[in-house]
């Protein structure tokens, strides 16, 4: 998934609210300057097993060389299947096709089997919110054997590097559980009826990862999550910005976290910037 995770896939305001600005400075690598002239750095990642993620894993990694530390948006070491499974449940006695009802949850079904091969019957007792980050992901092409967080971590550890996360899977689970059901329905029905549009906008997304437009990614995202911002871009990006700038106070930093979060008058750049760091775009030539 492009937001976050499982989580990722700001208000809009005009562009001189946007650290991105123009085009020419657009990068998916940030520097991050402390006031005591220490570097570190913020590389917008994509939570998928695809080459069109992994194109740049050897372009960032001797920037990840020069640092002591590796903070990831989630400490892999953590994650739990079985936390993951439950995390994700609805409540007991709640299933998707009591909420959509039966004869929408046999047409949104259909549609998703057609368009996509995600037989909804899988997700029945689980959030609806992960339908859809399933769906997304169907429609990558899977040829790496980790995801691009999970190959960063694990070069990180060979390297010797402290490994942390910027959010606990714990957290992550909390998240899961306090997004709207109602509005997760809401977007799943829209996916059921359009899924044209659906693909049409993920692979727009995909786009401007490859071009590095981290302006328009996160245009796209904050438009794709609707009322579900808030709880999974604006708040999130507070609080891991926070949690690496005190990283940053003892520490040369390599944050990965998903690229939607790094842009917006409310992305982390911007909060990182409110804290006297000097940002600074890093080109990736591929």
């Amino acid at each position: 998934m492009i937001t976050t995770n499982w989580l990722d896939l700001t208000n809009f305001s005009s562009s001189k609210d946007l650290i991105s600005g123009s085009t020419g400075r657009n990068s998916l690598l940030w520097s991050l300057e402390s006031a005591s002239g220490r570097k570190s750095f913020l590389f917008g990642t994509m939570h998928v097993r695809s080459s069109v993620a992994h194109q740049f894993l050897d372009r960032i990694l001797p920037y990840l060389e020069k640092c002591d530390l590796l903070a990831a948006e989630m400490g892999l070491d953590e994650y739990e299947p079985e936390a993951m499974i439950r995390g994700s449940s609805l409540p007991e006695r709640v299933t998707l096709d009591l909420i959509l009802g039966d004869k929408s949850y046999q047409k949104i079904r259909k549609s998703l089997l057609r368009s996509f091969g995600i037989d909804l019957a899988l997700f029945r007792t689980r959030h609806p919110f992960l339908v859809s980050a399933s769906i997304s992901e169907s429609l990558l092409v899977n040829d790496q054997l980790e995801s691009l967080d999970q190959e960063i971590w694990n070069r990180a550890r060979s390297l010797n590097k402290t490994c942390v996360g910027l959010e606990s899977f714990v957290r992550q689970m909390e998240i899961m559980q306090e997004i709207s059901v109602e509005e997760a329905v809401r977007q799943l029905r829209q996916i059921g009826r359009n899924p044209k549009s659906f693909r049409r906008n993920l692979r727009k997304m995909i786009n401007f990862y490859v071009d590095q437009d981290v302006r328009n990614l996160y245009k796209s995202s904050r438009k794709q999550l609707e009322g579900l911002r808030k709880k999974m871009l604006f708040d999130r990006n507070r609080d891991m910005s926070g949690r690496l700038v005190n990283l940053m106070k003892e520490n040369a930093v390599f944050a990965a976290v998903g690229a939607a979060h790094l842009d917006g008058a409310k992305g982390m750049l911007r909060f990182i910037k409110n804290e006297g760091v000097k940002v600074k775009p890093v080109k990736i030539l591929l």
